[in-house]
């Protein structure tokens, strides 16, 4: 039997069960104590909640091999775990698709570097919100 804390109540539904939900308005760390009732210590654990204020779409990437920018990568689809993310070449040819937050290009179809250059892509994020149209360039 365990005593059940949570630190950071702000936007907790509940402050004192294991199992609780957050809404935060800002991305926030909560701290989740337990404490045994019968002597086995104390624990601890910590949840950090990040909070997207909006979709940031990068524009280009540079798959070089530098480390830097070399895969596309929008790190706000982890909020949109349904999304559904396509990109075309220009001829309109589907080169890359994606559900869920696996959503990273590398600049590849078919295992083959793709020429430099504009990039369609539409990004559904489901649940009833405007589907995204864009453009991502490709840069080597």
């Amino acid at each position: 039997d365990v005593d059940v804390l949570w630190t950071t109540n702000m936007g907790a539904s509940t402050a004192n069960n294991l199992e609780t939900t957050v809404s935060p308005l800002n991305s926030t760390q909560y701290t989740l104590t337990l404490i045994s009732k019968i002597g086995c210590g104390i624990s601890k654990d910590y949840v950090f909640v990040k909070v997207f204020k909006q979709l940031y779409v990068p524009n280009a990437f540079t798959p070089n091999g530098d480390g830097l920018n070399d895969t596309w990568r929008i790190e706000a689809l982890a909020a949109y775990p349904a999304a559904s993310l396509t990109i075309y070449n220009r001829f309109g040819q589907l080169i890359f698709s994606s559900i869920g937050i696996s959503g990273e290009w590398n600049g590849k179809f078919k295992n083959k570097m793709q020429p430099a250059g504009a990039y369609p892509y539409i990004i559904d994020r489901g649940n009833g919100l405007p589907v995204l149209k864009g453009v991502v360039y490709l840069i080597l």
